[in-house]
């Protein structure tokens, strides 16, 4: 059988499949490593890999004999570590690298030189990585398009007010900040709902990261729309803010866009009819037209099958991802008839191969610090229920347009 189609099994027999003598499945290889921390650790993977390697020699076999037997193997264990370093090393503890060294310094360099080196060359250009790592760092064909800055030097004032930047700007910035959240995060803190139970949040400290960004700045959009005290002033907010989310969305950053529009759908936004019923025609049907993307209907159908079709750089609703994992997490057993459940990690590892994808493409925008820091920082939010008090002196309950200042 396949290794890919295997339902289940012990670890030693995940690991003979990763390392088969003919035929390897790359793709399952790559699933194995994206999901094996949910059923071990990479010390025990190491020496199930080692004594992998340590192939049985027969009573009685010849040198030749063993060398064809052994050889395919060995050279799969060694192909299985190089791509284990290049896709997880930023989650290897110096413990774990000690004992791969000492694995190279006596297996490898006896057997096997010119691969022991390549090993070492790999986790020598790890270390260099790994320093600048937490930042996307992508080399691109052509300069980015320039930068939509405020005039008459506005940038520089030290309180950078965010009405006058251009909503385009705001997007694309947005989207880079977006972004470095999104790469920074490693394929172990979406393992077994981490960001979900308190005994293992300290194992998804990205993740909580993000989503704490999207709650922070959603909230903060809600307060941009209800702080000015006359009408006038809050319509403008409202429809810069959605001019930002059709930016977001023409930049495929459906994370900003969803944290957008969950903001003007929050309880003291959302009573604010004489605002709303003020928002010029062409940006309530943007909005609407965004919200229909974005619809929940069907499991967000039409926005999966969006997504499905993007090929260019993509920040996808994160929260989906999420739920979709919570889902297959809850929807099957780690264990199946006291074997490692591998369906259950082959599509836990499908949903991770997406995000690693999109972790993979960055985004040609060139970044403007003055108002980037606007939106890291997210000054002055309010709480929902400061909001809530706020909205009710904006516009008073069963309060008439002519009321309203």
């Amino acid at each position: 059988m396949d290794g890919y189609n295997l339902r289940a099994g012990t670890l030693n027999k995940i690991v003979e499949e990763i390392t088969p003598p003919k035929n390897v499945n790359n793709t399952f290889v790559s699933l194995f490593l994206l999901t094996y921390r949910s059923f071990t650790t990479p010390e025990i993977l190491l020496v199930k890999l080692r004594q992998r390697y340590d192939v049985p020699r027969e009573e009685n076999q010849e040198d030749q004999q063993y060398k064809e037997k052994a050889l395919p193997i060995q050279l799969r264990v060694i192909n299985v570590i190089k791509l284990w370093l290049d896709t997880c090393f930023n989650e290897m503890s110096n413990k774990f690298l000690l004992e791969l060294k000492d694995f190279i310094d006596t297996k490898l360099m006896r057997d096997h030189v010119g691969q022991a080196k390549s090993i070492l060359q790999i986790l020598e250009k790890q270390e260099k990585l790994k320093v600048s790592s937490e930042k996307p760092n992508f080399i691109f064909n052509k300069p980015p398009e320039p930068p939509i800055i405020p005039k008459g030097g506005k940038i520089f004032l030290p309180e950078l007010d965010w009405m006058d930047l251009d909503p385009q700007e705001i997007a694309r910035q947005l989207t880079l900040i977006e972004f470095e959240m999104l790469y920074k995060i490693k394929p172990s803190e979406f393992l077994n709902q981490s960001w979900n139970k308190p005994k293992l949040r300290h194992n998804a400290k990205n993740i909580l990261d993000y989503i704490d960004y999207f709650n922070k700045f959603s909230m903060w959009c809600s307060t941009r729309i209800i702080f000015p005290q006359k009408i006038k002033q809050r319509v403008k907010a409202w429809v810069k803010l959605i001019q930002v989310a059709d930016h977001c969305y023409q930049l495929k950053n459906f994370n900003s866009l969803t944290a957008l529009l969950s903001s003007f759908m929050t309880a003291p936004v959302f009573r604010l009819k004489h605002t709303k019923a003020a928002i010029p025609q062409p940006e309530t049907d943007k909005w609407n037209e965004l919200a229909a993307i974005m619809d929940m209907e069907g499991g967000f159908s039409r926005y999966r099958k969006e997504l499905e079709n993007t090929t260019s750089a993509c920040i996808p609703y994160f929260g989906l991802f999420l739920t979709d994992l919570t889902f297959t997490e809850d929807g099957n057993m780690d264990e199946y008839k006291g074997l490692i459940n591998w369906t259950k990690r082959k599509l836990i590892g499908q949903i991770l191969q997406k995000i690693k994808n999109y972790q993979s493409t960055g985004f040609n925008i060139q970044p403007i610090y003055q108002i980037q820091q606007i939106f890291r920082v997210l000054k002055h939010r309010r709480t929902e229920e400061e909001q809530y008090a706020d909205s009710l002196l904006r516009e008073p309950r069963k309060a008439d347009r002519s009321q309203i200042e």
